[in-house]
């Protein structure tokens, strides 16, 4: 059943995501020619470079919004389905499904974290798409060249494993995909608890909920910071900054699981539909 709510789910945030995906596409392809002669050096008209001057920043401008787009309308999405369905008067319906309500969870979750991941690879594509060419290309393979090597040099000083840090580095972004929802559906669980204002309280709720977990994390790393690591040789640092990754990733998947439990307690046991 779960895969007919994940399937049922794709469908229904598929008409919202694919014409944004598209318009963002068709924004990068238009910035792309817009922007070729200008970065290819290329001579233009004297009399259209007004007009050119004009083309290119309404063009980037809408570039922009677009981006923006993306990303605002992906949290309103994530937001607004698990409030309509599962705490709103949708809930009568969804809620008398056969299925339990941690699948009822699991269906939103996976779906707003995979359309979050596909938001980041199609912004970082069309970033890669607007400015990868002609001589801007050669540039900008330069400047990761110069950053890079020297990068990977500190890391092979400190005994950070570069292909490590990498890999710790998407895990944390997966890990920070499904967790953020987490977060977000817990507040919200919270704030149907209330009679009225539930909105104010589910705001509420997520400021406390913010404040909770930033407060775990700070505590957390001062006191990894203060088991005896005096960051004195390259060594120690190393362990430290392999330490913090760790403790980053494990913290958010405790943080992430225990927001689950929470929203599916609530849910299951406190359920209070408008």
């Amino acid at each position: 059943m779960l895969s007919k709510l994940l399937k049922y789910e794709f469908k229904s945030t598929a008409r919202i995501f694919i014409p944004l995906y598209v318009v963002l596409l068709v924004f990068s392809l238009v910035g792309r020619l817009s922007l070729s002669r200008m970065m290819d050096g290329a001579p233009i008209n004297p009399s259209f470079i007004a007009f050119y001057d004009l083309v290119v920043g309404v063009v980037m401008v809408g570039y922009v919004l677009v981006i923006f787009s993306v990303i605002i309308i992906g949290l309103v999405v994530v937001v607004q389905r698990f409030y309509k369905n599962l705490t709103g008067r949708e809930g009568y319906l969804m809620h008398t499904l056969p299925v339990p309500t941690h699948h009822l969870i699991l269906s939103k979750l996976l779906v707003a974290a995979a359309w979050q991941l596909m938001g980041w690879i199609m912004m970082f594509l069309s970033v890669m798409l607007v400015v990868y060419q002609g001589e801007a290309a050669r540039s900008l393979q330069e400047f990761f060249r110069e950053v890079g090597n020297p990068i990977s040099f500190i890391f092979r000083q400190l005994g950070v494993n570069p292909a490590g840090f990498s890999l710790m580095m998407v895990l944390s972004i997966i890990v920070s995909s499904l967790a953020s929802p987490l977060m977000i559906y817990a507040a919200i669980a919270l704030g149907q608890l209330f009679k009225k204002h539930r909105i104010v309280g589910a705001v509420g709720a997520y400021i406390a909920l913010s404040m909770i977990t930033n407060t775990i994390s700070s505590v957390l790393t001062t006191g990894f910071n203060l088991t005896g690591t005096n960051l004195s040789t390259t060594a120690e640092m190393g362990f430290f900054l392999n330490g913090i990754m760790i403790l980053s990733l494990v913290l958010q998947i405790l943080m992430g699981v225990g927001y689950f439990f929470l929203t599916n307690y609530i849910l299951s046991n406190h359920l209070n539909l408008e």
